[in-house]
């Protein structure tokens, strides 16, 4: 027996005993018969009785179905599957190994599996839609919407493989080659029928950050122009690597890296190493305010990602009154008037950064105790949607352990959160991306990140599909609408109740996004026509809008030197970047 083998079975016989405790539960619970009425129907043509063929599989009594492992190929890419020729339940070698610390996962696939088994003990054919995975979440006690039922009845799980030279027809259970996607419903969004075709197509991204490399092959097709407001040219150079990363997870072209990977991106550079200029991140701003606003533009700008930020603030009326961050706020309140959605980082120092004598101060100097506050940096803490980082599976960088044992959905000990109106939590570690070709010998170059710079981009590009979706009905969503959206319907994840990390957690519930389900309630909505907003664009067509002419008095020290920018934006001419002289604490990414 090969290692692989043999440690595929020891985490399957770890794991059954948890999934016959649910079981257990399950066929004592009160509403046991309406739920097995739920996953397979109120009647049953066999007249067997479903609680005593779940309590004789329990005893040993039933086999029910035998259990084999076998690799994923074999299964054309499947965790698992159930076959009622041979009365066989099949699950992944690779599947149980790469899964082994979230035993949960296994169990829900396990669980399902049984479901189809249990199916084809109750009724004389099978039941409609994937049963098994309604079987499988109400065991494990999700509350499954209406609108979740009704996918899930209507979801074609059914295929063939060839197994020992027989073909075989089975019900399997897959995920996509992406964990976070997985995670946050973008997996389920493309195998839904209704969505399989949304794909940011007709809409842009402007991402502010380190530069954007637009010779990447998983980027060219996709990037439509870009700026360095460091340099002030139109080449956003990326010297850093952190901009590409997180634009390859809004659009890349790679669906398995690019939440949204037919979207436009438009990259703005604005930092120099991993320093960001306070005027360049403005002069970036101010020129997506004049794009949006100019009645002769051919983009299409939905959504700007700041991975970047700050400082420490509490609520959302805190300022440190300096007139960079007036500044900042204003333009991206005039960026919300124009139907864009700013997305930031919420920041990676919720572990603390303190002095020499253990002290953290927040914005107003005050001392606070590391990893006690809740707090987001700036511009997250006054941007459309803030974004914290979850974990994505249980895979770290080496010595983080000693930090925290990462897990699916567990809340990195690093990311700044809070209990606000527009915080809400994203995949952010480890994250696989693009990366600057450069000297690289790859010709399409990837790494692994982390930080809540990671986990935002996953939000940017999910606002390009939600716009998208509405665009169909002739729609489009204001940003509050947006945001209402993504947090409205996300999933519920709770700090404290599994972190496993060095920090003290808040104990509070966070909605971590949840891209298929927020698609589901949109789409309701629009069928519905309960949904008033302005008429969509033409793709790449922005309503025209006045443009806000205004400027701002500044009184300058005589040690301060003016940055200059002007020059074309993309291929127009007679854009103009107006400088700031305003000094300001180091934005880190």
């Amino acid at each position: 027996m090969s290692y692989e083998l043999a440690t595929a079975q020891k985490v399957l016989l770890q794991t059954i005993p948890q999934v016959q405790g649910r079981l257990e539960n399950f066929i004592v619970s009160s509403n046991f018969e309406s739920q097995i009425d739920l996953a397979f129907g109120s009647a049953t043509s066999s007249g067997q009785d479903s609680r005593e063929i779940i309590n004789q599989w329990l005893n040993n009594e039933n086999p029910l179905a035998a259990i084999e492992i076998v690799d994923r190929d074999t299964l054309n890419g499947a965790q698992g599957a159930y076959a009622a020729l041979n009365n066989t339940i099949y699950l992944a070698s690779e599947f149980l190994i790469e899964n082994q610390d979230r035993p949960e996962v296994i169990e829900s696939v396990l669980l399902e599996e049984l479901g189809h088994a249990f199916s084809q003990e109750l009724n004389a054919k099978d039941a409609p839609g994937d049963e098994g995975a309604i079987f499988s979440q109400l065991v494990q006690g999700a509350e499954i919407t209406t609108e979740r039922l009704e996918q899930l009845r209507l979801e074609d799980d059914a295929t063939t493989i060839t197994l020992d030279g027989e073909e075989i027809q089975i019900e399997q259970a897959r995920e996509g080659a992406n964990p976070a996607f997985d995670l946050i419903g973008l997996t389920d969004l493309r195998n839904d029928p209704d969505f399989e075709d949304i794909d940011g197509t007709g809409f842009d991204v402007v991402v502010i950050d380190t530069g954007l490399d637009a010779t990447h092959p998983l980027l060219d097709d996709n990037y439509q122009f870009g700026f360095d407001f460091i340099d002030g040219d139109n080449n956003p150079n990326d010297l850093q690597g952190h901009g590409t990363h997180v634009s390859g997870t809004i659009g890349a072209e790679d669906e398995n890296i690019g939440v949204a990977p037919d979207v436009g991106l438009i990259g703005f550079k604005a930092a120099e190493g991993r320093i960001f200029d306070s005027s360049a991140i403005n002069n970036a701003l101010q020129s997506v305010l004049d794009e949006v606003t100019d009645p002769n533009t051919e983009t299409n700008i939905v959504a700007v990602n700041l991975s970047l930020g700050s400082r420490f603030f509490t609520d959302p009326s805190q300022t440190d009154d300096s007139l960079i961050d007036i500044q900042y706020r204003n333009i991206i309140e005039d960026l919300e008037a124009e139907g864009v959605v700013v997305v930031a980082a919420a920041g990676n120092s919720y572990a603390g950064q303190p002095d020499s004598n253990g002290n953290i101060f927040d914005v107003f100097g005050n001392a606070v105790r590391p990893n006690q506050e809740q707090n987001l940096s700036a511009p997250a803490i006054y941007s459309t949607i803030a974004v914290g980082a979850v974990w994505q599976d249980n895979v770290a960088f080496d010595g983080t352990r000693s930090i925290q044992i990462p897990g699916r959905d567990r809340i990195t000990y690093f990311s700044q959160r809070l209990e606000a109106d527009n915080f809400l939590f994203a995949p952010g570690a480890l994250i696989t991306s693009t990366a600057p070709v450069g000297s690289s010998n790859d010709s399409r170059p990837l790494e692994e990140s982390q930080g809540t710079s990671q986990a935002s981009p996953h939000v940017a590009g999910a606002v390009a599909l939600l716009q998208e979706i509405a665009a169909e009905y002739d729609v489009r969503l204001t940003p509050e609408q947006v945001r209402d959206y993504l947090i409205d319907n996300a999933d519920t994840i709770e700090d404290g109740d599994d972190e496993s990390d060095i920090v003290a957690n808040s104990n509070v519930e966070y909605p971590r996004i949840d891209i298929h389900q927020s698609a589901i309630a949109l789409r309701e909505d629009l069928e519905s026509e309960d949904l008033s907003t302005a008429p969509v664009p033409d793709a790449r067509d922005s309503v025209p809008n006045d443009i806000i002419d205004g400027a701002v008095d500044l009184a300058l020290g005589s040690d301060l030197q003016p940055l200059l920018f002007s020059g074309s934006l993309g291929q127009e001419s007679g854009k103009q970047f107006f400088p700031l002289f305003i000094k300001q604490p180091e934005i880190r990414i």
